[in-house]
């Protein structure tokens, strides 16, 4: 009977190879606690499968740091995201952990998720990143919260 992560250190997990990473069932990901998914490498966090990074709770979002966003999180990965997990980013995690190239790669639906705090901390370049199809598909809400320094 396999125990996933159950009971593994954030020093455990720190060492486990991309190899033993894929090994985990998806459900094992869903399981995972936030220190535990903080203990890992934006390395390791760049080889997950975007199921395994689908599967992450909004809690585990949460408490991604903004290296492992910014330097762990590959565009086909934030693709994959769910709208849930998209509005569980924190404001910071928006501004200091989106790059330009994972803003690109935001779905036209996660576009339209994002929340009006997580709009106001767009960075002006991250903004000009956006697509024209995600641009014109953001709410009046979201919209209405754009500063003149952002466009």
């Amino acid at each position: 009977m396999a125990i996933g992560f159950n009971g593994m250190t954030s020093a455990q997990i720190a060492v486990l190879t991309t190899t033993q990473l894929s090994a985990f069932s998806t459900a094992d990901y869903v399981a995972l606690t936030t220190d535990q998914v903080q203990a890992f490498t934006t390395a390791q966090f760049s080889t997950l499968k975007t199921s395994q990074v689908a599967a992450l709770t909004t809690a585990n979002i949460q408490a991604l740091t903004t290296d492992q966003i910014k330097s762990g999180l590959t565009t086909t990965q934030l693709a994959a995201l769910k709208t849930s997990q998209i509005v569980a980013l924190t404001s910071n995690q928006v501004q200091s952990g989106l790059t330009t190239a994972q803003v690109v790669a935001l779905t036209t639906s996660q576009a339209q998720s994002l929340t009006t705090a997580q709009i106001v901390a767009l960075s002006t370049t991250q903004v000009a990143a956006l697509e024209t199809q995600d641009l014109a598909a953001l709410k009046t809400s979201q919209v209405a919260v754009l500063t003149t320094d952002q466009v």
